[in-house]
């Protein structure tokens, strides 16, 4: 499947916090189960968290990265972040990359 997703933040929603955590966990275990994964998920802006230290989620974006799905992560957020060295899922990226992949194919944004 030629579809990239896009996470920019760490929780899924508007309004309480707790609960978007929650909800993004849920939707990524179920996305490990799927079928019909997407090609590629992009994490910018706070997502890229999720990849990182610390994360709640990293087991779930490793499963997708053994599955075959890219996991490509925003330099810029990393490193505004100070994150760069906390990586442990992924592939450190370009926007010009992240660009490419959401123009190659269908592009979504739970």
């Amino acid at each position: 499947m030629d579809t990239t997703m896009v996470l920019d933040t760490d929780a899924l929603g508007v309004g309480d916090k707790e609960l978007g955590k929650k909800l993004l966990k849920s939707f990524l275990k179920l996305l490990c189960q799927r079928h019909d994964k997407p090609r590629t998920v992009v994490l910018y802006q706070r997502g890229v968290t999720l990849a990182c230290q610390g994360s709640d989620v990293i087991d779930l974006l490793q499963h997708l990265q053994r599955e075959g799905v890219e996991i490509l992560l925003c330099t810029t957020c990393l490193e505004y972040y100070d994150l760069m060295d906390k990586v442990v899922v992924g592939t450190i990226s370009n926007m010009g990359t992240i660009q490419d992949r959401m123009m190659a194919g269908k592009t979504f944004k739970p």
